[in-house]
Formats: C-alpha cells, structure tokens, sequence
C-alpha cells in the first residue's frame, strides 16, 4: 500500500492490519510527516513511518482492542476493568506479605539480641558501678 511518493507500508503488513481490522485506514499526515491511523473516521494513533512501527501498530491494535477481549456476556472493558483490579489487588498483597515478613524478621533478631546472655571475660574490667549487696558494708 503506498501511503504517499516516499513511503509506503509492505503489502503482507497490510493485508494482515486488514484481516485484523477492515475498518482501518492509514492516512499519510503531510503537515506532521506521520502516518496516522483512524477508524471509522476517529483518529486513533500516529506514528513515523518506519517499517518496524507497522508492526508495533499490528501488535497495538491486537493488545488494547477491547472488543476482542470480551468474555461471554461482559463487555471487553469490564473484563479488562476486573484484570486491573485483580493486579492491584494482588500487588497490595504482595507488599503486605513482604511488609509482614520484613517485621517478622525483625522481631526474631530483637528477640534474639534481647535475650542473648552477654558476659565480659575474666580480664576485662567492669564499667558499670558495683551494685552488689555487699558494696555499701
């Protein structure tokens, strides 16, 4: 399909963007120097016309067409609604059982520096004030 003079996209990438979706048109932007893509007349995106770009458009459309990521009777932005929720649901869980774990650790090394017995050896002189019972005698 040739988009203008200069540019034109391969014809197997086009027939595969149309076997894809029919209603696309790709439209040369002379102002911009872009190629801009439309559906029913609305435009969608624009990119350069680079022949790696036509393949990320082909990988675009597949990925945020909501229509085809309808399930039964829901409509395709609920279930993409609910894919959303359902990650941030579980990335809150994640970061709970991580914060959970990390304070659990700490409280074992607390607990365990607390409750290590500490003695000095016989050739160290002891800091601390005598406070035994027979000091004050």
């Amino acid at each position: 399909m040739k988009l203008n003079e200069s540019y034109s996209i391969p014809d197997h990438l086009w027939r595969e963007i149309h076997r894809y979706d029919p209603r696309i048109e790709l439209k040369w932007d002379g102002r911009k120097g872009e190629v801009r893509v439309e559906r029913f007349g609305n435009h969608i995106l624009s990119f350069e016309p680079r022949e790696e770009n036509y393949y990320k458009l082909l990988h675009t459309l597949r990925h945020q067409d909501l229509w085809a990521k309808s399930k039964g009777a829901r409509w395709g932005c609920d279930v993409v609604a609910d894919k959303i929720e359902e990650d941030a649901a579980r990335t809150d869980q994640q970061m709970l059982d991580y914060w959970n774990d990390r304070r659990e650790w700490e409280a074992k090394e607390s607990w365990g520096y607390m409750n290590t017995i500490r003695t000095l050896p016989e050739n160290k002189a002891h800091t601390a004030k005598d406070m035994s019972i027979t000091s004050g005698l």
